[in-house]
């Protein structure tokens, strides 16, 4: 608790600690730095991460660049320490990384710079330079321990104490590395120095491993690491593809459930993908980037909402990315999948474990139709197209037929106003989504389902914004609120 109210006061007062006050010789944060020896050795390990993370947010206030370097090097002297004494100990043998207390003090090392570089934010890389090459080794070191484990007492091992253990030091490392990347200001620096040993040992190791010894935060960092990289990274991602593409999809697609957390940080690295560095899916080959497609049109078949809306919004992306992009890969693309997405979309709506998406739905859908109505495709969509003017007959003539064969107790006089409303509504996304509604109510009803899940997605919204409302009116109020559920951004 006292760890608590002490990071609550850090994050409120952190200018105070690095101002020299009336009456001292040095800022507060200098005394706490001379003691923190005896400050935190009568803590438990997670209150001195705790303890950590609060000294780091007075350091992240100062605006000296030198004096925050020092106090940097000084606030990280303990934790170094003890880090330099298992790297030499590894360094005579690599033996000492299977000792469960060896394994104990670099999960608590890690933890601790976690917190510090959550605190820091990019001031963190005076730290990380220090490191960083120490870590790619033992995190190498320890996932061939952890492979060579599996292979002598199979996967089932992954479950014991010292090998979670094991796979804890791998998970923290990666979540490190994603917590400065995220808040790096040095992107030359970034690319200079940290990202081909990060290829070298993580990505290669992800490749290699057994799959129950791939870490699922892989994926999450490389997703940050494009995010802040941005095109910068574009010539990188073929690599970054065929290292860990491929073998996580073959890890997530016999079903729904399998590798959840490699699911999906496999479709948030997609997402940040397409959404950054979209020439890169361009520059794919026809097999590489079907590949990609059905791994997306994959995600929108789950009843794993996270997975299904994540696959929306990367659909989503895409066909905006699509509409802006080189004009002569934009019609083979529609030329290939336009009705086949149209196909999986609407099989995806009919179902009844999928409304909850109803909203994204309805803008794919209603896309799709505008991009054919405006005459943006110049291609034609079918053999028996003869002139691309003739697409919108022809994409309502197929979703006609696909109507009647997936509901057969549709009239011809409903499939006609079904679809002519489509059409009619692609540039209102509101009543094009309560048209699509209404037809899902249509078929519903026909086949005896309950219809009530198809308002639940309005239902939730209308909740979500009337909790807001009563956020703000709270947060209006001093006192009505605890400290700890004020934001940080208000605490100064």
């Amino acid at each position: 608790m006292a760890c608590d109210t002490f990071i609550k006061i850090a994050q409120k007062c952190r200018r105070h600690f690095i101002t020299i006050q009336l009456s001292e010789s040095q800022p507060f944060v200098d005394e706490i730095l001379t003691n923190i020896n005896g400050i935190i050795c009568h803590l438990e390990p997670h209150q001195v991460h705790t303890f950590y993370e609060a000294v780091g947010n007075m350091i992240a206030a100062s605006v000296d660049v030198v004096q925050q370097t020092k106090l940097i090097e000084k606030y990280m002297q303990l934790p170094n320490d003890v880090w330099n004494t298992i790297i030499s100990e590894a360094k005579k043998s690599v033996d000492c990384l299977k000792d469960p207390d060896v394994i104990s003090n670099i999960l608590n090392i890690l933890k601790t710079n976690i917190r510090a570089s959550k605190a820091l934010g990019a001031p963190y890389v005076h730290q990380l330079t220090k490191i960083y090459q120490d870590m790619l080794h033992i995190y190498k070191v320890t996932s061939e321990n952890i492979n060579q484990a599996i292979r002598m007492n199979g996967p089932m091992v992954v479950k014991q104490r010292l090998i979670k253990s094991m796979m804890a030091v791998k998970e923290d490392t990666l979540i490190l590395f994603g917590n400065y990347f995220s808040k790096a200001n040095n992107i030359q620096q970034i690319l200079d120095q940290f990202l081909t040993p990060l290829y070298t040992f993580v990505l290669i190791d992800y490749r290699d491993c057994h799959p129950d010894a791939r870490e699922a935060e892989v994926l999450n960092m490389l997703a940050i690491l494009i995010t802040k990289l941005e095109d910068r990274l574009t010539n990188r991602i073929p690599e970054i593809f065929d290292l860990t593409f491929e073998h996580t999809l073959h890890m997530i697609d016999k079903n729904f459930e399998d590798y959840p957390d490699h699911r999906k940080n496999f479709y948030i690295l997609l997402q940040s993908v397409t959404n950054v560095c979209f020439s890169a899916l361009l520059a794919l080959n026809a097999t590489q980037f079907k590949l990609v497609y059905d791994s997306i049109m994959w995600a929108l078949k789950h009843t794993m909402r996270t997975i299904s809306e994540l696959g929306l919004e990367i659909l989503q992306i895409m066909l905006r990315k699509f509409q802006t992009c080189d004009p002569n890969a934009a019609q083979t693309f529609y030329q290939i999948y336009y009705l086949e997405t149209m196909q999986h979309i609407f099989s995806v709506v009919a179902e009844c474990s999928h409304t909850s998406g109803l909203t994204a739905h309805s803008q794919i859908l209603a896309n799709l139709f505008l991009i054919v109505e405006q005459g943006l495709i110049k291609v034609p969509l079918a053999p028996e197209v003869q002139d691309p003017s003739q697409n919108l007959p022809y994409v309502q003539q197929f979703m006609a037929n696909l109507l009647k064969t997936a509901f057969p107790h549709l009239q011809d006089n409903q499939v006609k106003v079904i679809i002519e409303g489509f059409v009619t509504l692609d540039q209102d996304i509101a009543g094009f989504k309560e048209h699509l509604r209404d037809f899902l109510v249509q078929i519903r009803e026909a086949t005896g389902n309950d219809t009530a899940d198809l308002y639940l997605e309005d239902r939730e919204q209308t909740l979500k914004r009337a909790a807001e409302e009563k956020r703000k009116v709270q947060m209006s109020v001093p006192g009505m609120l605890n400290p700890h559920e004020i934001p940080e951004d208000m605490q100064d």
